[in-house]
């Protein structure tokens, strides 16, 4: 694919970027959204670069779904490179983090209103969308849409799910208070799900994660946290 992807032209390269970033395959206004957005870069030939490059194979349509698609080969290498985040960059320039920021603003205007959540499908948006937010590192979005639908994940019973998102942010660097709330939130899926020793072993970093300073209301709060969820577990 490197020596394939140098070949391309300058309009090729740029659809390969825009379309890498979401990781997955999209529908056609999911990269037209991206590129609009890098409105210092815009294609006034959009879908003659994809006639281009769907006659050369390197991406294809996913019928069933009516979406673009690509070989994970060739997106795992365009994903590497993408241009890097120089210094002073403008904001719509198409570098690393503008992409990434752009395909996650793309998948947050697709998202279901809560008042319309039925399903876990309603929420595939969030789910993408902070898949993203995960590849940027950026822990404090991801914990605030977990937050946000973690209600309806535990009364619909979709505990896997939230385990799965909740664990993915455990493994991440952030202050204690934020590292409290997740500890205490998958402790209780945990309980839900039967894993008592793993929820009793999480209470316990919920109560040890109080503010480093010494917030006394905080360590209050995990320290009530730790009991209700060692009193769930002697209750199963």
């Amino acid at each position: 694919i490197g020596n394939y992807f140098q070949r391309l032209n300058n309009k090729e390269k740029q659809f390969f970027f825009f379309f890498s970033v979401f990781g997955r395959p999209v529908a056609m206004g999911a990269i037209r959204f991206v590129l609009e957005s890098c409105g210092s870069e815009t294609n006034p030939n959009l879908d003659q670069t994809l006639q281009s490059l769907l006659r050369k194979r390197l991406i294809f349509w996913s019928v069933s779904k009516n979406e673009l698609d690509q070989h994970d080969a060739d997106r795992a290498f365009i994903i590497t490179s993408l241009p890097t985040d120089a210094e002073g960059a403008n904001q719509n320039s198409w570098t690393v983090k503008n992409l990434f920021q752009n395909a996650a603003l793309y998948w947050h205007s697709q998202q279901v209103s809560e008042e319309n959540w039925r399903t876990v499908t309603d929420l595939e948006a969030h789910f993408c969308e902070y898949e993203i937010l995960l590849i940027q590192n950026n822990w404090v979005a991801a914990v605030g849409l977990v937050l946000a639908i973690s209600d309806f994940l535990l009364r619909r019973g979709y505990y896997l799910r939230l385990k799965e998102m909740l664990e993915d942010l455990h493994k991440c660097q952030m202050p204690f208070h934020e590292r409290g709330i997740i500890s205490r939130l998958l402790a209780d899926t945990n309980v839900r799900l039967g894993e008592y020793e793993i929820a009793r072993s999480l209470a316990a970093v919920a109560a040890s994660t109080a503010d480093a300073e010494g917030v006394l209301e905080e360590r209050r709060l995990d320290s009530i946290a730790a009991r209700q969820i060692e009193a769930k577990c002697e209750l199963e």
